[in-house]
């Protein structure tokens, strides 16, 4: 029998929940692989990487193509020497494997360097604790990922002195360098022989000039580590046990957090979640689709636990004296018209509504937070505002009109799409978002009109008008998500209020908007000719042979970045497809939320 290993990663989702090692090391489907954000992180963490790697001019890769026994072979033959520096090295121990980002070895003394793309702030070097000297949460698995490395190394080399630390791009850094985003390019190969994923980053800029830069902070995590050493001993042997005669399915209780197992697929088959659940799995009304269902009884010892315990999914089998304060009026609602199978819409919305003033503008913003800055200046994370849309009903009974704004130039483009707005909407009217995104961004902004030294009273001022930008302020934009809590319920959106969610419910049920003329462009069917989400509607263009389509935010900072920065970016017309995507979507995320007004409207009978 083949030997099987218990890898960081292993180690990283049994510590979420045992069963998943499972589910994992047998090839179960995972929502995680097609997860856009978690990709996005992953390809922020792939850069991270490889800006690491050029901090050690003379580190040696370790070649991971030709098997694991090849690799742990190369890593202890260089090990051998006084002084090297190794990319990848690979080490076990007792059925444990790691692969160390950068391993400095200065003769018996070793630095044992795991590279992060999570931010960490150097002004802040008490940040992993709380002050009860807890370990905060946040950075829990990240630590835990250092220590695991720590254990399996300091198992297979007693005799070296071992020092841990973690790599991260370091928010209170602000960059020399122009672009260096574009400097690092990515290709995904698949997998290699040891089963990671393979993704080569090409580096096509100046290194003499990142070394210089040094946005990575090398932080010492021996602390930390040393107060994890035993937590982490414990659940490693726990989970490598299961592994050690084949693998062995580890039963973990059923809790809240099985809402968002990754292993949970569409169809039953080889679902995890399904093979957890049973006969569960499928029940309608689930207690999982209850708004905030984890808070009831207390976020400590919550009764949806003990439910699950006793065999109970529904979210009917809810005892109706959980069901209180002020999340329960939410809770409430849910259960009664999911029950009746009809909407409810707040009476009190209508005089919210009379009391708004023409024009009505709703506004949608596309950013991004990349770990590596685009611009000079700039931090990592640092917000980029690259795309705005808004649809505007300049009096009752209007038609939307529709204007918006893209930056497709290599700039800093956070002035220049404030400026827009504020010319596109003045200071007359309501301006309406969905959540706090826009607000946040806007606020970004004029604290960046400070930092960059920008002489531009006017911004100031419409900005200060616009958002609420410290505690005192009220907001001044309408938050629609916060009014669909508050007011508006169809049993389609189950527990949730997201513009995702709340669009379909109203579309797909009301056939008068189909007939809506500007809204006809929408309207498509599936193949058994039910109605579609409209965002299912969007047309993918393809680009470089693929077709591609943007559904989601995550997916709009993803096409800014291959729009400007991507291998092929400067390829004819590639730049003017990414565009036309970044346009299609923004501009149906206004109108659906001009689509929800309407609906709002005709339910409370206003014109």
């Amino acid at each position: 029998m083949e030997q099987l290993f218990l890898s960081k990663s292993d180690y990283k989702i049994a510590s979420t929940c045992p069963t998943k090692l499972y589910y994992k090391k047998m090839g179960y489907p995972s929502q995680a692989v097609d997860n856009e954000y978690l990709e996005l992180l992953a390809e922020g963490g792939y850069m991270v990487g490889k800006m690491a790697q050029l901090y050690y001019p003379d580190g040696i890769l370790i070649d991971n193509e030709q098997g694991t026994k090849a690799a742990l072979e190369q890593t202890n033959k260089y090990l051998l020497q006084d002084n090297v520096t190794l990319f990848e090295a690979a080490i076990e121990h007792d059925h444990k494997i790691i692969r160390v980002d950068v391993l400095q070895k200065k003769g018996n003394t070793v630095e044992l360097i795991e590279v992060k793309s999570k931010s960490y702030n150097s002004k802040d070097p008490a940040c992993f604790y709380t002050l009860a000297g807890d370990i905060v949460a946040n950075w829990q698995e990240y630590l835990e990922d250092v220590t695991f490395q720590y254990l399996v190394m300091s198992k297979a080399y007693p005799n070296f002195t071992i020092m841990p630390f973690l790599m991260m791009p370091d928010k209170a850094v602000n960059t020399d360098i122009e672009g260096q985003l574009g400097w690092f390019s990515l290709k995904k190969k698949g997998q290699s022989a040891t089963g990671f994923k393979h993704v080569e980053v090409a580096f096509s800029g100046d290194d003499e000039a990142i070394r210089k830069d040094r946005i990575l902070k090398k932080v010492d995590v021996s602390g930390p580590v040393g107060d994890l050493i035993e937590l982490v001993t414990i659940n490693a042997e726990y989970f490598v046990n299961s592994l050690k005669a084949g693998v062995t399915k580890i039963q973990t209780p059923l809790t809240k957090g099985c809402k968002k197992c990754e292993y949970r697929t569409e169809t039953p088959q080889k679902s995890g979640f399904h093979e957890c659940f049973g006969m569960l799995a499928n029940v309608e009304h689930h207690v999982f689709d209850l708004y905030h269902m984890g808070d009831l009884g207390g976020r400590k010892n919550p009764h949806v636990n003990t439910m699950l315990a006793q065999g109970k999914v529904s979210m009917y089998d809810v005892p109706p004296n959980l069901i209180r304060k002020k999340l329960g009026i939410r809770q409430d609602i849910q259960l009664k018209y999911t029950r009746e199978n009809r909407e409810w819409i707040d009476s009190k919305l209508k005089d919210i509504i009379l009391s708004w003033k023409y024009p009505l503008h709703f506004i949608d913003f596309e950013t991004s937070t990349m770990a590596l800055p685009y611009h000079k200046g700039m931090r990592p994370y640092e917000l980029i505002a690259f795309q705005w849309s808004c649809h505007t009903i300049e009096a009752p009974g209007a038609d939307p009109v529709h204007r918006e704004w893209v930056n497709t130039q290599e700039v800093f483009p956070n002035f220049d799409f404030a400026n827009t707005l504020m010319e596109t909407i003045g200071i007359d009217g309501t301006v309406f978002m969905w959540a706090y995104h826009e607000n946040t961004t806007l606020k970004k902004v004029f604290e960046q009109i400070d930092k960059y030294n920008i002489f531009d009273p006017d911004l100031e001022n419409w900005i200060n008008l616009k958002a609420k930008l410290n505690k005192y302020q009220d907001y001044q934009m309408v938050n629609m998500d916060k009014l669909t809590l508050e007011h508006y319920f169809h049993p389609d959106m189950k527990g949730r209020t997201s513009l995702k969610v709340t669009l379909p419910a109203i579309w797909n049920n009301n056939a008068y908007l189909h007939e809506t003329p500007y809204l006809t462009r929408y309207v498509g069917h599936d193949a058994e000719g039910k109605i579609l989400d409209p965002y299912k509607k969007l047309e993918p263009i393809d680009i470089y042979d693929q077709a591609e389509v943007i559904k989601e935010g995550t997916g709009a900072m993803r096409a800014y970045q291959e729009m400007l920065y991507g291998l092929r970016a400067h390829e004819p017309g590639v730049r003017e497809k990414w565009t036309k995507l970044l346009l299609q979507y923004c501009e149906l995320d206004t109108m659906a939320m001009v689509i929800v007004y309407l609906h709002w409207c005709r339910l409370l009978d206003l014109k």
